[in-house]
């Protein structure tokens, strides 16, 4: 090969190699996601853009999981300051039903997060209690946690193989708690990033988070990446942009759909979606007919 063409050859590469770094976003797929105002469960088609409501039952809809093996979707509800339940609807039939019908706040369960195989969520109550319900016998067992030095938990996430669970602590606590769950134990290993309230995290693999996280003295989170075995830490927001509530990954993990508003529209929280490397940053909705947007999660 001449010296010209082994030139040209290696720019096109170098071009192309650029070109790659970044995944093209996933157009696949529906993103599903709360709205304060009007109170409900919406659903985005990433296709056509379009923007439908979920007639399922519950107006003020909080924390909503998926999961994709049984393509099943669970959301806390509640109907204008009443006690919040835990509702499954049938996507297909949109007929839904309750986990239980508490009769005070005490009873109430929170923060559900699907085991990958689909068989059952766990659920934290109000006292930091960490509950098992089995979707098909719908039977609670409470969990028991090993070695932790923390119990008030904000949220909880499985990594991809189901054998080991991130407890976030929310605003009122400090990092992460990595533990192993075998049947209806956690036997936590390690209390991580205490410096750093953590809200909502999700597993790439089963040794990468990504999360949000509040490390900055304009006490606003912001989206990370961290590395378990270096942990090696990822800031893949600006600060010139919130980020809050539950955050979504794509089926094929490079991308992450969150709830976010800017510095100059504080007030105005939108859907957004960046690659897991922290490019490609793109404003997927508006402001104007749906305030309040959270707690997306990408849907097949």
């Amino acid at each position: 090969m001449t010296v010209r063409r082994f030139t040209t050859a290696l720019f096109l590469f170098l071009v192309f190699a650029g070109l790659a770094s970044t995944p093209a976003p996933s157009e696949k797929g529906k993103i599903a996601f709360s709205v304060e105002y009007p109170w409900g469960l919406y659903v985005l088609d990433l296709d056509s853009r379009e923007i439908e409501k979920l007639e399922v039952g519950g107006n003020e809809i909080g924390q909503i999981a998926y999961n994709r093996k049984k393509n099943l979707l669970a959301f806390e509800s509640a109907e204008h300051e009443d006690i919040p339940s835990i509702c499954i609807p049938d996507l297909s039939t949109k007929q839904t039903y309750r986990l239980y019908e508490p009769t005070g706040f005490d009873e109430a369960r929170y923060m559900p997060a699907f085991h990958p195989d689909g068989e059952y969520l766990l659920l934290v109550s109000q006292e930091g209690k960490i509950f098992r319900h089995d979707i098909k016998t719908r039977k609670w067992t409470e969990v028991e946690l090993v070695h932790s030095d923390y119990s008030d938990f904000f949220g909880m996430s499985f990594s991809d193989a189901g054998t080991k669970v991130a407890l976030m602590s929310g605003l009122r606590g400090k990092g992460l708690l990595i533990g192993d769950i075998s049947g209806n134990r956690i036997t936590v290993k390690s209390h991580i990033l205490k410096d750093i309230p953590v809200f909502s995290g999700r597993w790439i693999g089963d040794n990468e988070l990504v999360f949000t996280g509040m490390r900055s003295d304009r006490g606003c989170a912001q989206l990370w990446r961290l590395s378990l075995p270096d942990k090696l830490l990822r800031q893949l927001t600006q600060p010139n942009l919130f980020v809050r509530g539950n955050i979504g990954l794509s089926s094929d993990k490079k991308w992450i759909v969150f709830a976010g508003a800017s510095d100059d529209r504080p007030g105005e929280w939108v859907l957004w979606r960046v690659s897991a490397e922290g490019e490609g940053l793109e404003r997927l909705t508006s402001h104007e007919d749906l305030h309040g947007q959270s707690s997306p999660v990408w849907i097949e």
